[in-house]
């Protein structure tokens, strides 16, 4: 999936700032008023059916804002089942940020609300000064009552945090998504794509798109209208829980240099794969001293390459060549 992204960092802070100055005029504002929510949303979920399969852990409802991602380009380069296992569905939806995050009264049967209070940040939202669009999946989290006191600096899958419901997986299955539109809508964006010709554009503001791909049928109605969280598999939630992902998917074409001596230590055990006879992969995780250490299906991959260039192993002219004088471990043919 490939996006058109131009992100200024400041126009959803400013257009916030602006929406504060007005509402507040001239003078002082009196800082301790309690803050008016952006939107309240109304969620059903079952939480007694989640406990049975998620016991002993916190429920809470969050807004997951999506972000631009791509897999790896050695998803595109290998069909090899060891590297495939790695790489996500390529319509898979992958928050970048939660905000909010509510925890959930699990003697409680809904509808529960769920006060969005800020903007999404840069870092998901998609578009320039005069149009900016953010998508959200709403879903019911299992966690230790640890996980989210402090800001996240790792996956949720890492977190032991399971997705037990959410509005949106997917967009290549009928799904549920919040919308954030301000300015006018860029259908050229192609940023978590939905038939808009079919459509129209999105309301201004909050509101929820319901998509249909199978059909596709979609329509927009309002935030505060109520809506049904689905539950959910574990197998169905794998890129929802790589969250946060920022630092995985930042440089998915980065290639290094093969090094003089085996950075991995012995083959036997870990997981390589060689495209052709010049590239080698290992889809794991590594610590400082470079040794791989537990396989996790959100860790990025490590190329090498015996000829390349650090952002395209398939560059007419390489940055470095070793095709005639290969490290002596290198294992690919």
């Amino acid at each position: 999936m490939r996006f058109r992204s131009t992100r200024p960092r400041t126009v959803l802070g400013t257009l916030g700032a602006l929406g504060m100055l007005a509402a507040c005029g001239p003078g002082l504002a009196d800082l301790s008023l309690p803050a008016e929510p952006l939107v309240t949303l109304n969620v059903q979920v079952d939480l007694q059916a989640a406990m049975l399969r998620m016991p002993g852990q916190n429920l809470y409802l969050a807004v997951g804002w999506g972000q631009a991602w791509e897999n790896p380009a050695v998803c595109y380069l290998s069909s090899d089942p060891r590297i495939q296992a790695f790489c996500h569905n390529p319509w898979a939806f992958l928050p970048g940020a939660l905000s909010p995050v509510q925890e959930l009264d699990p003697n409680a049967t809904g509808p529960f609300t769920l006060k969005v209070m800020t903007l999404p940040n840069a870092n998901v939202t998609i578009g320039d000064e005069q149009s900016q669009i953010a998508y959200a999946s709403v879903a019911l989290l299992a966690a230790d009552p640890w996980v989210f006191e402090t800001e996240l600096n790792q996956p949720l899958s890492q977190l032991n945090v399971q997705v037990a419901a959410a509005s949106m997986l997917a967009i290549d299955q009928p799904h549920e998504r919040l919308v954030l539109q301000q300015g006018e809508f860029d259908a050229q964006s192609h940023f978590y794509p939905y038939p808009a010709d079919r459509c129209g554009a999105p309301w201004n503001g909050f509101s929820w798109l319901s998509v249909d791909p199978t059909t596709d049928r979609c329509n927009f109605r309002a935030a505060t209208t109520p809506m049904t969280l689905p539950a959910t598999s574990s197998e169905q939630t794998r890129a929802w829980t790589c969250l946060p992902s920022a630092e995985t998917y930042s440089d998915p074409h980065a290639v290094l240099p093969a090094p003089a001596e085996t950075p991995i230590g012995e083959f036997d055990d870990i997981v390589h794969v060689c495209i052709g006879p010049h590239l080698l992969v290992q889809p794991s995780l590594m610590n400082d001293n470079g040794v791989a250490t537990v396989i996790d299906p959100c860790a990025s991959f490590t190329v090498w390459a015996l000829a390349a260039c650090h952002r395209n192993a398939a560059c007419t002219e390489p940055e470095w060549d070793l095709r005639d004088d290969p490290p002596g471990w290198w294992p690919c043919h």
